[in-house]
């Protein structure tokens, strides 16, 4: 596991992009133990407290994306879109819950079109998506687009216009 340093950005689980404020010892159940502070850049209010002698922990502090990667990342949406619409709302929910976990941005951005697409046919239908699917875009939105917006160093509504103009630039219909 990398050492991460004081003051730089990281991906946390679900709670998106976090500074890394500090390394400290702290002594919460009678034992001494180092931990990284991280502070949540969208809840600020909330401080995450990650031991560094916890592998499953540690494992969820993610480097953020370099902007080639990114670019990378949007430039293969270009590539056969091959996910399919979960039928069984359940099953659908236990999949985009997966996803969000394991935090994959390819399969995060491709759930984000999935729903999105989803999202219009049903609006043609004069319908709604589900609740819990709305949810999911919502998070993954909030996860991946705080990351591309940190990276970019543009806001977080201006990276959907992002994405179009770079899958413009590169012929991709958008």
């Amino acid at each position: 596991m990398g050492v991460f340093e004081i003051g730089s950005y990281v991906m946390y689980g679900n709670h998106g992009v976090c500074t890394i404020a500090e390394l400290r010892t702290e002594d919460f159940s009678g034992e001494s133990k180092q931990y990284y502070i991280l502070e949540p850049k969208d809840e600020r209010a909330m401080t995450i407290y990650v031991p560094t002698d916890a592998p499953a922990l540690l494992a969820q502090m993610r480097p953020l994306l370099t902007e080639q990667e990114i670019g990378a990342l949007i430039a293969s949406l270009q590539e056969e879109d091959t996910a399919e619409w979960i039928a069984d709302h359940k099953a659908r929910a236990e999949y985009f819950s997966q996803v969000l976990r394991e935090g994959d941005r390819r399969r995060m951005l491709e759930m984000i079109r999935l729903i999105w697409t989803r999202r219009r046919a049903q609006a043609a239908l004069g319908k709604k998506l589900y609740q819990a699917d709305e949810h999911a875009f919502a998070k993954a939105e909030r996860l991946l687009y705080g990351e591309f917006a940190v990276v970019l160093g543009i806001e977080h509504d201006e990276v959907v216009d992002y994405i179009r103009t770079h899958m413009a630039s590169q012929g991709v219909g958008a």
